[in-house]
């Protein structure tokens, strides 16, 4: 949560345990619903691996999750994975930032993902099927935009 504020962000949390997701995040009256998951060792030398759920219970996070925010608690880095890059992956997370050319190399401190409009060219294709809500303040009411898919 702190390197969010850092990066300027708006971060609440959810009352109670019952929400898929972790933290929203707001900038600009974009909102963002982020599941946060941390690794701490390699295992045998290799790369970090970040646990999602399996079978239905991943279908049903990340149709309600827009972002997956991994740390590496050693090295004290963030990936922000959208959830549709997750999802393509069915949920498989393994992180090496010393691997150039690795699956996630490109959301390695990825906050700029979290200041785009939803729908932009950082969407992945799971995430352009599914409709998701965004406030937006500057027209003054809330407005429910989806995905264009």
């Amino acid at each position: 949560m702190a390197r969010a504020v850092e990066q300027r962000f708006r971060v609440a949390k959810p009352w109670g345990d019952s929400a898929p997701y972790d933290l929203i995040v707001e900038q600009d009256g974009l909102v963002y619903r982020v599941q946060v998951k941390s690794s701490m060792r390699r295992p045998h030398g290799s790369s970090y691996p970040c646990h999602m759920p399996q079978g239905k219970r991943l279908v049903h996070v990340l149709e309600e999750i827009d972002y997956v925010a991994a740390y590496l608690i050693p090295l004290d880095l963030w990936y922000i994975i959208p959830a549709g890059v997750v999802a393509m992956r069915k949920g498989s997370i393994w992180l090496a930032p010393w691997r150039r050319q690795s699956k996630y190399e490109r959301y390695l401190e990825a906050w700029h993902l979290l200041r785009r409009w939803r729908g932009g060219s950082y969407a992945g294709k799971a995430a352009g099927s599914r409709a998701t809500g965004a406030v937006s303040r500057r027209s003054g009411e809330a407005a429910v935009r989806s995905l264009g898919g």
